[in-house]
């Protein structure tokens, strides 16, 4: 894997990770399942937008 490769999975995996990691079962033992919903997509915009400012500033 190239350089930029490396830093946009870098960029990828950072929030990617806490999508579906330990912060998600908390969230869902104290709100209830719409925040869950709202918790999970912007999360997953976040990763997205994570990655489009890394392949910009490569």
């Amino acid at each position: 894997m190239d350089t930029k490769g490396k830093i946009l999975n870098g960029a990828f995996s950072v929030v990617g990770a806490y999508v579906i990691g330990a912060q998600l079962d908390y969230i869902s033992s104290v709100v209830s399942y719409s925040y869950v919903m709202i918790y999970v997509i912007t999360k997953l915009t976040a990763e997205i937008l994570a990655v489009i400012v890394a392949w910009l500033f490569f």
